[in-house]
């Protein structure tokens, strides 16, 4: 346990170098008022890019980053919008899909309060989309054709995904009360609205589970380790749906609060036990696995999901 602990504060403080190393020369955007999209310096996609052997360790610090408060969902998915234009500048299709799918990752976290930055890299992706069009017709060749018509296909699918994303964020802005935290302000029938809608996110969270030990035992190791990264992100949104709900008057609330935090502990330590694995590091991939099995075995359903 305390090698974990220390790995992961290792993570977490080199996630911290990174960001500040990739933020140095960029404007401060949260201290800036709501201009027009165009009146914003296009984003910086960092140093270490889809093409990289590297990119799912960076990907795994930005995530962790944003778990931990110190990076937001907006800022990430501006990232990822510049990184999928530089890799239709380079001319790689697969990077492109890859820069996209992480894209829509950022965007399905966001919530209200991200959503100048959200409508930004919408825009921006929109570009790279428009610009990919533009290689296609260029293309020296049938197969580039062929790739990058998959990869275009791969954004357009990545978009609309976006476009659903930020229709629930504006309905979670329209509906948010105007003193959140407040439990007052929430009726019963309000309550048990979002006890309801923070268990439907459960059981897609536990579908997404499943869907990664799919992947899993068909050796897609990226694919699973995606997977579980989603069920992060459910059991993230089903956790704030409970925000603000008295479970001194819903005890059911307390204890579906405790199962969401137990899943979504397991989900991490299976993405963080596939990322090992892809890393080469098996004995820390198994330590991670069994502490899933853990955490998992604490939920209502027990054993890994």
């Amino acid at each position: 346990m305390r090698k974990l602990v220390f790995v992961a504060g290792l993570i977490l403080l080199i996630g911290v170098a990174f960001a500040a190393a990739e933020t140095h020369d960029q404007p401060d955007m949260t201290t800036m008022g709501e201009p027009d999209v165009d009146d914003h310096p296009a984003a910086s996609p960092g140093w270490i890019l889809p093409d990289s052997a590297l990119y799912g360790l960076a990907v795994a610090k930005d995530n962790m980053m944003m778990r931990a408060g110190l990076s937001s969902p907006g800022a990430i998915a501006e990232k990822r919008a510049a990184q999928a234009r530089e890799m239709v500048e380079r001319g790689n299709p697969d990077a492109t899909t890859r820069a996209s799918q992480e894209m829509y990752r950022a965007v399905d976290r966001a919530g209200p309060d991200d959503q100048e930055r959200i409508n930004r890299a919408m825009a921006s992706f929109q570009d790279a989309m428009t610009r990919m069009e533009q290689r296609i017709q260029d293309a020296p060749n049938e197969e580039a054709r062929q790739g990058m018509q998959t990869a275009l296909q791969n954004m357009q699918g990545a978009m609309s995904n976006m476009e659903d994303a930020r229709e629930r964020m504006q309905d979670a802005r329209d509906r948010a009360p105007d003193e959140p935290g407040d439990v007052d302000d929430l009726t019963p029938e309000q309550a048990q609205e979002r006890i309801s809608a923070a268990e439907d996110l459960r059981e897609d969270a536990r579908d997404r589970v499943a869907d990664g030990n799919d992947h899993l035992d068909n050796e897609n190791y990226e694919e699973a380790r995606q997977a579980y990264s989603d069920a992060e992100d459910r059991f993230d949104q089903a956790l704030d749906r409970l925000a603000d709900v008295d479970e001194a008057q819903f005890p059911e609330a307390a204890e579906l609060r405790n199962d969401l935090q137990n899943a979504r502990s397991g989900a991490e330590n299976l993405e963080l036990s596939v990322q090992a694995y892809m890393d080469g590091n098996d004995g820390l991939a198994d330590q991670y696995a069994q502490q899933a099995d853990n955490d998992f075995s604490q939920t209502r359903r027990g054993g890994v999901q």
